[in-house]
């Protein structure tokens, strides 16, 4: 049962007092009189703090480097002094630029060397066929080395494979295309046949059919679906002269395949490069 009348003298003896700070003090904190009583701090916190260092502001400096600017610092030194010894492990330079990574691509050959070479390939096939096409499909397939019994070339389609209908409805004829599958062990042995090809054939269009055959001129990895149907330029410095040519990103026709709802996109990709070799 309450006492109210204890209660009564409990309330006024706190207006009367230290307000209601000096109930929390005798009721609520009893185990930290310290938090809220105005004696000392203990001993103990104020030796805490006296070991605690002020803290300084930082001095920001006058300029701010970017990100690419600090990296491009970074570089120049590690050129001129080699390697650098950091805590985040060993800087050193970076590998030399080689075709795959650069727009400007070079071959040591002459372009007559070029046209010789393909020519020895298979005794059925020059490159005085395919010297007027408008159209270098290349990345339909892919193998190891030159077979004389399996041609990577195929001049002509079959509309009962998908490539070849989407040949038929790009309007192309027999002589204004060549397919091309990628030769080659390594990626690089792989660019500088198609080079070779470009150089020799001199297409209106190279088009690369998905993405290994188009980072191969990219010139670094790139998802295909950031590049599709877009036209890049590029520049082949052969016998002391430059070639350029462009070429258009395209999804391969296997991924169509198992991705059919892609194709539409596929289609409004071919009908641009329609519009550039005058098919459209």
């Amino acid at each position: 049962m309450v006492d109210y009348n204890k209660l009564r003298t409990d309330i006024k003896n706190i207006e009367q007092g230290e307000g209601i700070s000096r109930f929390f003090k005798g009721a609520i904190f009893k185990e930290m009189p310290w938090a809220i009583s105005k004696k000392p701090t203990p001993k103990t916190s104020a030796l805490r703090e006296s070991n605690i260092v002020p803290k300084q502001d930082r001095v920001p400096t006058e300029e701010s480097l970017s990100k690419v600017e600090v990296l491009e610092s970074l570089k120049e030194k590690v050129e001129k002094s080699g390697e650098i010894q950091s805590r985040f492990g060993t800087i050193g330079k970076s590998p030399s630029t080689s075709t795959l990574s650069s727009k400007i691509f070079k071959l040591s050959a002459t372009k007559k060397e070029i046209v010789e070479q393909l020519d020895g390939l298979y005794s059925f096939d020059s490159c005085e066929r395919f010297k007027d096409i408008k159209l270098l499909i290349i990345g339909e397939s892919q193998l190891t080395k030159f077979d004389i019994d399996n041609t990577h070339w195929k001049f002509s389609h079959n509309p009962n494979e998908l490539l070849g209908k989407m040949i038929i409805a790009m309007k192309l004829e027999e002589g204004d295309f060549l397919r091309s599958a990628l030769v080659g062990e390594s990626e690089q042995e792989q660019c500088e046949n198609i080079l070779k090809e470009i150089v020799a054939f001199s297409p209106d269009v190279v088009i690369t059919l998905g993405a290994v055959s188009t980072n191969l001129l990219y010139g670094r990895k790139e998802k295909l679906s950031k590049v599709h149907g877009q036209c890049f330029e590029r520049i082949i410095e052969v016998s002391g002269e430059s070639k350029e040519f462009k070429f258009v990103p395209v999804f391969h026709p296997e991924l169509l395949e198992i991705n059919p709802s892609m194709k539409r996109t596929a289609w409004i990709d071919l009908q641009k490069i329609m519009e550039m070799i005058g098919k459209k």
